[in-house]
């Protein structure tokens, strides 16, 4: 019982410091510093958060002004984005069909392959 009691204690001092890193890897994502939102997103994103996981996507997609720090990877972003429209972030569909156009059947294959693979390390485990 004093387990069960201190793991809900736990998580519960836990849950506002992964919101407030929510907030400061937007921040750093809104304020162009995509390598320090990265580095503060990607754990959380990994971690199982939806709208992480949408920034992620962003990172590697390439859509919109980026430094050079985050390689653009339309297969990395479109797994990313699955990732986030299963965890229903509103514009996870409207980037998925930013990502799939012009991507032919070999890397539309390596997406769906990727994205299994994300989905059972990410978000399975917190289900």
């Amino acid at each position: 019982m004093r387990f069960i009691t201190a793991l809900l204690i736990g998580l519960t001092l836990s849950w506002p410091v992964a919101a407030d890193d929510l907030e400061d890897g937007k921040a750093a994502y809104q304020n162009f510093e995509y390598e320090l939102a990265m580095r503060i997103l990607r754990p959380l994103a990994e971690s199982g958060d939806a709208t992480a996981q949408l920034y992620v996507g962003l990172m590697y997609s390439g859509l919109y002004a980026r430094d050079q720090s985050i390689p653009e990877n339309r297969i990395e972003a479109y797994a990313w984005f699955n990732l986030a429209t299963a965890g229903q972030v509103p514009m996870g569909p409207y980037y998925q069909g930013r990502m799939r156009d012009g991507m032919n059947a070999a890397q539309l294959k390596e997406v769906e392959e990727l994205s299994l693979r994300y989905w059972t390390l990410y978000v399975e485990p917190f289900l």
